[in-house]
């Protein structure tokens, strides 16, 4: 069964089966609520982060390990290549979040890190674009109201993503 994620009573994602779900706790208070939640996987990677602010809205941290492909290789990748690469990423995707979307009004930041030759931000889109539409409910205009990417050197040995969603208004 998954472990669930509950911080100062909002309900989040569903952890991997085999994560472990640490709180984060804030000192200085009395009541000693978790201010914060951090899960890892088995082998004791982070896969996500989740913190509300003093307002109740929700900062989470997303990390996924990710296939490297710019936005000029994309496009003249076959049709079937296409598909098989979004079927990965909805693999990877679904392991941390359990196929439940996010819904509300977002600030979204994407900080890609590459072992070798990072790619620069444009070329990073389509990897952004995969990534949306597997995370998100909705990505109108009015949905998610502002989105960052960057681009770098990986501080580990491994292509990753760390995905920051910023909760612009609490439902």
């Amino acid at each position: 069964m998954a472990n669930l994620i509950n911080v100062n009573g909002v309900q989040l994602f569903g952890a991997p089966d085999n994560a472990t779900v640490y709180p984060e706790y804030n000192y200085n208070t009395e009541q000693r609520l978790p201010r914060a939640a951090a899960v890892y996987s088995f082998g004791g990677e982070l896969l996500m982060r989740i913190q509300p602010d003093k307002n109740g809205r929700m900062t989470q941290e997303l990390f996924f390990n990710i296939y490297k492909i710019s936005f000029n290789e994309w496009n003249h990748l076959h049709w079937a290549r296409q598909k098989s690469i979004k079927q990965d990423y909805k693999v990877m995707v679904n392991q941390i979040t359990k196929a439940k979307r996010i819904q509300g009004t977002y600030e979204v930041e994407y900080h890609f890190k590459f072992i070798n030759n990072p790619l620069d931000a444009v070329n990073c889109f389509i990897m952004v674009k995969i990534l949306e539409d597997l995370l998100f409910v909705h990505d109108e205009y009015n949905k998610i109201t502002s989105m960052t990417i960057n681009s770098n050197y990986s501080d580990t040995n491994k292509d990753y993503v760390k995905i920051v969603i910023k909760e612009v208004e609490r439902k």
